[in-house]
């Protein structure tokens, strides 16, 4: 007898909501058979006028919570036990904690259970290779102009008069401000050792930083083309833990920069609900992209490379952090598989446009 027959199981699943309801009976053989255990685990950490705690017999711990009681939390130890099977048999992975209620109860006779919980919704991807290269791909970034350069030097020169003169407001003249040498050079640079060679460091960095921001936007375009063109059920679990993390990490923020949330909420000129409104968006939009991270890296077995997941587990360690072992090694594995996913697209978007 399988355990779907065991247990008489039936499953609603709503694909829409990416919900499941499992439905069961425990029978009243598989209840007696972990009673007596049931029982001593309750009566150790019962307290019962006249006996020490932990030391009340059996039977007066029995009369004490009620045989009922004893019978229900049997039920619940057989269900939890064989949770596994059962969700195995049904051929759905719950996300977060299942929800289980005993809906109809005996003493001494089989127990009726019902089980619910989201599950990892299904997620239809769309004909994003044609979709992808339909996207402009952005020019070559233009290389940093003698302004910016300008503009750059002038701020190291308004730190240099701050440094010197830190109770006192910029110059209104420019020409009041200290000239930058090759000495001021060498004190504020370890790479640089003149002037000339500093400018060129600046200009290197400015052009590097525009090609970074046209490859970002270019990724984003990519992201949010196929993200427009996917429908997907977020399970309510994902938005709700998410934005619980968001939350966290915001005190954690405010804390660093000694203030609170309500601070920064009375700043902001907003409630507390208008926040928990935007994190919620916040929320479904990154667990919707991640949904499809996930299920591209399956669609065309995309995956972190081991040695690579496991050098930036190491250095992810040094760092201060209150995660375990395990939960960096998914965390890392999880932002690599999305760089390689990422990786992956960019070149699907560019590759016909780079052969025409």
């Amino acid at each position: 007898m399988t355990t779907q027959e065991q247990f008489s199981i039936q499953t609603q699943k709503d694909s829409k909501k990416a919900h499941t309801k499992i439905e069961g009976v425990v029978p009243k053989d598989m209840i007696s058979k972990v009673y007596s255990e049931v029982l001593q685990k309750i009566g150790k950490n019962k307290k019962i006028d006249g006996f020490r705690e932990g030391t009340a017999p059996t039977e007066v711990v029995e009369r004490e919570v009620g045989s009922l009681e004893v019978w229900r939390q049997g039920a619940q130890e057989v269900i939890t036990k064989h949770f596994a099977e059962i969700v195995a048999g049904e051929g759905v992975v719950p996300l977060g904690q299942p929800q289980l209620q005993i809906t109809s109860i005996a003493d001494k006779g089989n127990v009726s259970f019902q089980i619910q919980f989201y599950v990892m919704p299904e997620v239809t991807l769309p004909e994003y290779k044609d979709l992808l290269q339909k996207i402009e791909k952005p020019e070559e970034p233009k290389s940093a102009t003698d302004d910016e350069v300008q503009q750059v030097l002038l701020d190291v020169r308004k730190g240099l008069y701050k440094k010197a003169h830190p109770e006192k407001d910029f110059p209104k003249d420019e020409d009041d401000l200290p000239e930058l040498t090759d000495i001021y050079i060498q004190e504020i640079s370890q790479q640089h050792k003149d002037i000339e060679s500093f400018k060129k460091g600046i200009q290197e960095s400015i052009t590097q930083e525009k090609a970074l921001q046209a490859r970002a936007l270019f990724r984003q375009k990519i992201i949010d083309t196929i993200a427009e063109n996917t429908t997907i059920t977020i399970p309510e679990i994902m938005i709700e833990e998410e934005s619980k993390r968001a939350y966290e990490e915001m005190k954690s923020q405010a804390s660093h920069f000694n203030t609170t949330i309500e601070e920064y909420l009375k700043a902001q000129n907003m409630s507390e609900g208008k926040l928990w409104e935007q994190l919620r968006d916040d929320a479904r939009k990154r667990a919707k992209i991640q949904l499809i991270m996930n299920a591209v890296s399956t669609q065309e077995n995309i995956h972190a490379n081991i040695d690579e997941v496991q050098k930036e587990v190491e250095r992810f360690k040094k760092k201060q952090t209150d995660m375990d072992d395990d939960q960096i090694h998914t965390y890392v594995t999880s932002l690599l598989t999305n760089e390689a996913v990422i990786q992956s697209l960019e070149k699907i978007a560019t590759e016909k446009q780079e052969k025409q």
